[in-house]
C-alpha cells in the first residue's frame, strides 16, 4: 500500500505526532510519502527562504520520502494565505504525481488547510481520502474554542466534510462537534493518538523524594496553567513538602511566573521548553501528571505520562474523558475550577499508594501503543480500498 500524507503542519514547525504516524506506518512496511510546506513570515524572511519557496526539495527522512518547500506568509491576510497555501500544496501534489507512483490512499492531517488540496487531488485521481482531525478548536464543550472557528472557516469546512471523505477524529468530543456543525457525508470514526512505549517508559529508579506534580504544556491561555497555579496555591496551604514542575514555553510564560510570585508559591519550577529526552526524564521522576486545559482535542501528553506509569489529573476538556476511563488511572475534574483541581491534588497526594504504575502502563499499551493505533487505521484504509473496488 502507498499512502500520500498531506499534513497541515509538519516538523520542524510542530506536528511531531504527524511524523510519528508516518514513521509507525513505515515500520509496518507501508510506502509513505509526505508533502510538507513550511510557513515563513514575511517579517523574518531571508534570501534563502525566498529561494526555497521556488523549489521542491526531495528529502529522505528516516526512510520516508518528504517533499519540502516554503510558503511566504502575507501579514494579516488569513483568507488569502489559506488559498495561496492550498495552491502551493496542490502544486507540489502535481509534482508528486508526475514523478512518483499513484498512491492508494490520501491521508490528510487536519482539514485546516490541507483538506482543500487533498479533496481536489482525490477527485482528480479518483483516490480514497481520509482526513484525521486534530484541532482543539472543534471541541464541543468550550466557548473559547469556538471563537477560534470563524464563520468563513465553517463555510469552507462544510464543503470539505460534505464530500466523499472518511473523517477520523482523535476523540469523541471532536466527533460530536463535527457531526453537529458539519453533518458529514460519511459516518465519522474515532481513533486516538499514540506514544512510543520504547521511548516513554518507567524508570528503574524511584521518583523524586519530594512529591512532584508535573505538567508539560505550551504556556498559552487554553492550557489553563493559570488555574493550576491557583489550585496549587490552595493545595500548599495544607501540604508543604511537594513541588510543581511546569515544563513548556509560550506567550504567557512571564505572566505565569509573575502570578506564582504574587501567590507566594516558592516550590513552583518553570523549566522552559524541554527536549523530548528531558520531558521523559521529568516524567520518570514525577509522581503525578496534571493537564488543566480549557479545551483539549486529545492530550498526547497524558498518554506519554501513562506510558511512564504516572497517574493523571486532568480537566473534562474534551479528549481526556476518552483516556481517563477508570479511577485507577487518575482523576477528572471540571475545567476552570481551582477548588476542584486542588481537591484532586489532595486526593492524589493522600491516596497515591493506590495507583499502580505497571497497571497504568499496561492500560496505555492496550489502548494507545503504535501497534494498536496503526492496526485501526489499516482496517479503515483496507475497508476504503475494498469499497472502491466493489
Amino acid at each position: 500500500m502507498k499512502i500520500l500524507v498531506l499534513p497541515s503542519w509538519y516538523p520542524p514547525q510542530g506536528g511531531t505526532f504527524f511524523r510519528d504516524y508516518c514513521e509507525a506506518f513505515h515500520h509496518k512496511g507501508i510506502d509513505i510519502c509526505v508533502i510538507a510546506i513550511s510557513i515563513i513570515s514575511m517579517r523574518r524572511i531571508t534570501l534563502s527562504d525566498i529561494f526555497e519557496s521556488f523549489r521542491i526539495k526531495v528529502c529522505n527522512e528516516s526512510g520516508i520520502t518528504v517533499l519540502r518547500t516554503n510558503y511566504l506568509k502575507l501579514p494579516k491576510l488569513e483568507r488569502i494565505n489559506m488559498r495561496l497555501w492550498a495552491g502551493k500544496m496542490t502544486k507540489v501534489c502535481n509534482y508528486f504525481l508526475r514523478n512518483y507512483q499513484k498512491p492508494d490512499i490520501i491521508h490528510v492531517h487536519s482539514a485546516i488547510w490541507a483538506g482543500l488540496p487533498g479533496i481536489s487531488l482525490a477527485k482528480k485521481m479518483n483516490i480514497p481520502i481520509v482526513i484525521t482531525e486534530h484541532r482543539g478548536r472543534f471541541v464541543y464543550n468550550n466557548p473559547y474554542a469556538t471563537t477560534l472557528l470563524k464563520a468563513w472557516h465553517v463555510n469552507i469546512l462544510k464543503n470539505i466534510f460534505n464530500q466523499k471523505v472518511q473523517i477520523i477524529t482523535v476523540s469523541n468530543s471532536l466527533k460530536r462537534n463535527l457531526d453537529a456543525t458539519f453533518s458529514p457525508a460519511m459516518p465519522i470514526k474515532v481513533i486516538g493518538n499514540f506514544a512510543n512505549p520504547d521511548f516513554f517508559a518507567p524508570s528503574h529508579g524511584n521518583p523524586n523524594k519530594t512529591f512532584t506534580f508535573l505538567t508539560v504544556a505550551s504556556l498559552e491561555f487554553y492550557k489553563g496553567i493559570d488555574v493550576l497555579l491557583d489550585a496549587y496555591s490552595l493545595f500548599t496551604k495544607q501540604y508543604g513538602n511537594t513541588q510543581l514542575i511546569i515544563a513548556g514555553s509560550g506567550e504567557m510564560h512571564q505572566q505565569l511566573k509573575n502570578k506564582s510570585n504574587v501567590l507566594k508559591i516558592n516550590n513552583v519550577i518553570f523549566t522552559g521548553q524541554l527536549s523530548k529526552e528531558k520531558i521523559r526524564e521529568n516524567l520518570q521522576s514525577a509522581n503525578t501528571f496534571i493537564l488543566p486545559s480549557r479545551f483539549e482535542a486529545f492530550g498526547v501528553a497524558i498518554i506519554e505520562a501513562m506510558a511512564c506509569g504516572l497517574p493523571v489529573i486532568a480537566t473534562k476538556s474534551g479528549g481526556p474523558e476518552d483516556i481517563i476511563t477508570d479511577k485507577s488511572l487518575g482523576i477528572l475534574v471540571e475545567k476552570n475550577d481551582p477548588d476542584a483541581l486542588a481537591k484532586a491534588m489532595e486526593a492524589m497526594f493522600n491516596n497515591y499508594i493506590d495507583y499502580h504504575r505497571q497497571k497504568i502502563r499496561e492500560y496505555f499499551i492496550a489502548n494507545y501503543s503504535p501497534d494498536i493505533i496503526t492496526k485501526k487505521y489499516m482496517e479503515v484504509f483496507n475497508q476504503m480500498l475494498t469499497s472502491e473496488k466493489a
